[in-house]
This record gives C-alpha cells, sequence and structure tokens, in this order.
C-alpha cells in the first residue's frame, strides 16, 4: 500500500517539531507527508519549511487566506496521492510502528482501520498505555457511534478511493465522526486495540471535548442531535436505522419537551440503550443503562 500521510496546521510552533519526527521515524515506508498550513501567525511555516528541505518526501503549503479545520482537512485529503491516507494531528505524538501495525492487521473489505490513542499532557509518557476509559466500536452496527465516536481521525487509516462516500465535509459536523458511520455501510470499521498515538492535551486543541456539567452536556447533547440529522441524510443509513436516528434528533433538537414526550424519549433511548451506550464499560450495565438513559432524556 502506498500510505500518504496529511497534517493540517494552525499556529503549532510549540510541539510540530516532535510530531514531524515521530512522522518521518514510521519504520513503514512513506510516499508523502503532505502539510497545509491555514495561514499560522507563528513561527509554524518557517519550521515546516525547515523540515522540508531535510526529507524529499516532505512537501508543506500555506493557504492564501484561511480555511478553517474541516475545508482545510478537505482540501489536504484530496490532494493525498496515496491509495491509503493517514491524517495526523499538529501536536501529537505517533509511535513508530503505527502504520505498519494497522496495515499488518488491515483486512481487505474495510475501508477505515484505527488503533487506540493515550491523552497526555507535558512530558510524553514512556511506555504507551491501553485504553481503559471506554469500549471500541469495530464492525457494522452506526447505532453503536450514535451517541459516541471512539474513533479519532488521529488514530485511522483510511482507502483514498472510499472518500467519495463523505466529501465535501459540512462544517460543524466532525469528520472523523461521518467517516466511522459511513463505513459501516462500505465494509465495516477495523479496530487494533492498541494504543499508537500520545494525543497531547493542552489549551488550544480544536476538538476534546468534555461533559463534565450540565451546560457541556447540554451543548453535547445538541451536537449529537445535529449529527444524527446528518447521518440520516448523508451516511446511506439502512432504512430501520435511519428511523431510529431520526427519532432520537427530533427528540434531542427539542430544547422545551413537555414531561410527556421526555418519558418517551427515555423510553427510546432505554429500549436503545445497549447499543446507545455500547461504548461505556461497565460492571453492571443496565443500572448504568436506566441512569444515562435518564440524563438523555431529563437533564
Amino acid at each position: 500500500m502506498k500510505v500518504s500521510v496529511i497534517m493540517c496546521t494552525y499556529n503549532g510552533a510549540a510541539f510540530l517539531q516532535a510530531q514531524l519526527q515521530s512522522i518521518v521515524a514510521q519504520t513503514y515506508p512513506l510516499l508523502e507527508l503532505l502539510i497545509f498550513d491555514d495561514c499560522s501567525t507563528d513561527e509554524s511555516f518557517t519550521i515546516l519549511q525547515n523540515f522540508a528541505t531535510h526529507h524529499s518526501f516532505v512537501q508543506c503549503f500555506q493557504n492564501p487566506t484561511r480555511l478553517g479545520f474541516t475545508k482545510n482537512f478537505e482540501q489536504a485529503l484530496l490532494k493525498a496521492n496515496g491509495n491509503v491516507i493517514a491524517i495526523a494531528d499538529q501536536d501529537d505524538i505517533w509511535l513508530p510502528t503505527k502504520i505498519s501495525d494497522l496495515i499488518a492487521v488491515w483486512q481487505p473489505d474495510s475501508p477505515l482501520v484505527y488503533c487506540d490513542s493515550q491523552r497526555f499532557s507535558g512530558t510524553p509518557p514512556t511506555h504507551a498505555q491501553p485504553a481503559k476509559n471506554y469500549r471500541r466500536f469495530q464492525g457494522h452496527q452506526p447505532e453503536q457511534l450514535f451517541f459516541f465516536n471512539t474513533i479519532s481521525g488521529h488514530a485511522l487509516l483510511v482507502k483514498k478511493d472510499f472518500l467519495k462516500n463523505v466529501l465535501p465535509f459540512s462544517e460543524g459536523i466532525y469528520y472523523d465522526w461521518q467517516m466511522a458511520v459511513t463505513a459501516c455501510q462500505h465494509g465495516g470499521v477495523q479496530y487494533l486495540p492498541k494504543t499508537l498515538v500520545l494525543q497531547r492535551v493542552h489549551g488550544n486543541n480544536e476538538s476534546i471535548d468534555t461533559q463534565d456539567d450540565k451546560e457541556s452536556f447540554l451543548r453535547y447533547r445538541q451536537q449529537v442531535a445535529q449529527h444524527l440529522q446528518f447521518f440520516v441524510q448523508r451516511a446511506s443509513l439502512p432504512p430501520h436505522t435511519a428511523t431510529l436516528a431520526t427519532q432520537l434528533a427530533h427528540f434531542l433538537q427539542n430544547t422545551q419537551p413537555s414531561t410527556a414526550q421526555k418519558w418517551q424519549g427515555f423510553v427510546r433511548i432505554w429500549w436503545h440503550a445497549a447499543t446507545l451506550f455500547h461504548y461505556k464499560k461497565r460492571l453492571f450495565p443496565y443500572f448504568s443503562y436506566i441512569k444515562h438513559a435518564y440524563k438523555w432524556a431529563f437533564t
């Protein structure tokens, strides 16, 4: 397989060097590393230019006007020449065997394969730890991704010819979530239970969200509704799955449901809880399902 790595940068000078070095240190030979800088105002593009002079397969470009996160990644994907694309965030660190390990297990029918990543701040960990917080998704059942996406762009490889099913991207929709749900209808998602990416957490991360307080959860709830509606329109869901997504989106978008509507929503979410909350690891799942169904229905 010919592998293109794409990276999009914006004011990432503080951590760029470590990520660049981890990419060129991959044990699998890379066709190219294409980097698109989105009008950084720091030293990012200078770092990229200097780095490219020492590696012939590295090309860097600077957008004439700011495109934003989503459209910048879209243009990068379209410019890639390999039949396989790996997506790199500007501030992470890849383990040396990330690409080779994923390719070694990748089944030909699947358009997308991904691994685990470990979050860190400050000094990178010397030994990557396995993921413990969530049950990772694999297979063909998109309903398991309706409430939570475990597939991160920085951890996946995707086949170039699959992109026709997801492009163009839409603002406000996480591209990796869209890829994962759509892949369920085109051969399924494959998962390697191995931590091969160190994901740096800092104040400027684009996509690290929490649901720790009520306000954050309500924002996330509306975000899920928006994604569900989008999946119905664009992800080629089977009819019964599209119906469930439509029902859930309609309920979650209602910001002032009646008590009766809340109970109806609770029953629907609880009825599908084993699927919708598949990502949660619990010793006593049925108690957890009731608690989380109530939270989604009544918060």
